[in-house]
């Protein structure tokens, strides 16, 4: 279901952010400033400490190069800049994965080890270093 929702903001089909103005309460998870592309495990806990933040570098710095052009072109094409771009994906990104921010808070191994059992990322090795990639095949239900 999560794939699903990140395809359709891909696409430029979802485009919900808070209204200029309106404030978001803001998480304290062990923060941390830049992405750690050590390993599966690590990557994954960057993307779930980034959104708690709403570190948007932070979260950006998880997704691979592919990625990212994908996710830039898609600010264009919503009239976005970069950085109003950013800041939605990851608010988007944050109610998509709020159940598993609020267990992290708890128990972050037991929440990565779930995010990385069940397949939730496509997970690419790039100069010795790990990142999320949201380029993937469209499932047979999709077509």
């Amino acid at each position: 279901m999560k794939k699903t929702a990140l395809i359709f903001l891909l696409l430029g089909c979802i485009c919900t952010f808070p209204v200029m103005g309106q404030t978001t309460k803001q998480t304290t998870v062990l923060a941390a400033k830049k992405a750690d592309h050590s390993s599966r495990q690590m990557i994954i806990k960057s993307f779930l400490l980034a959104l708690a933040d709403s570190n948007t570098d932070m979260l950006w710095d998880c997704f691979a190069p592919t990625t990212l052009a994908v996710l830039e072109s898609n600010a264009s094409e919503e009239k976005m800049t970069p950085a109003e771009f950013r800041k939605a994906f990851c608010y988007e990104l944050r109610t998509d994965y709020k159940k598993e921010i609020n267990l992290a808070k708890k128990n972050m191994n037991k929440v990565i080890e779930d995010l990385y059992d069940d397949d939730e990322f496509i997970l690419i090795k790039i100069k010795g270093k790990w990142y999320i990639d949201l380029e993937w095949e469209e499932d047979e239900e999709d077509n």
